[in-house]
């Protein structure tokens, strides 16, 4: 293993080591995904009031890791979207202090979120 400061170049070794992708966090700047031949750079949800981010790391994760297992698949355009889902749930838990706006969401606030998300990834 190397040590580099590059994200791609990190993500590539991390690669080698026989994963079938490597996704690497950026805060608020959203996720990197990256597979043998592609990447997927996935922006933060642009929010206006930030309250407090901590936890925002564990959320992207659970919630990643929730929906590969809710769908049962592990391809790379479901991978996509599971980044987006863990981006849309990480925002909401940004917006109020430990779990409290993750307490008053449901389903169609995330689906809502992933609607406006997709708009903003269009050009």
């Amino acid at each position: 293993m190397i040590e580099t400061p590059n994200l791609v170049k990190a993500a590539h070794e991390a690669l080698k080591l026989h994963s079938k992708a490597v996704i690497i966090k950026k805060g608020e700047h959203g996720a990197l995904l990256f597979t043998d031949n592609n990447h997927f750079n996935a922006p933060g949800y642009p929010l206006e009031n930030i309250k407090d981010p901590t936890g925002c790391g564990d959320c992207f994760g659970g919630a990643f890791t929730g929906y590969l297992a809710k769908t049962q698949d592990l391809s790379e355009a479901n991978m996509r979207k599971a980044v987006v889902y863990g981006s849309i749930v990480a925002s909401y838990n940004a917006e109020d202090f430990g779990t409290k706006k993750l307490c008053r969401i449901n389903y169609e606030d995330l689906e809502k979120r992933y609607q406006e998300f997709k708009s903003i990834r269009e050009f």
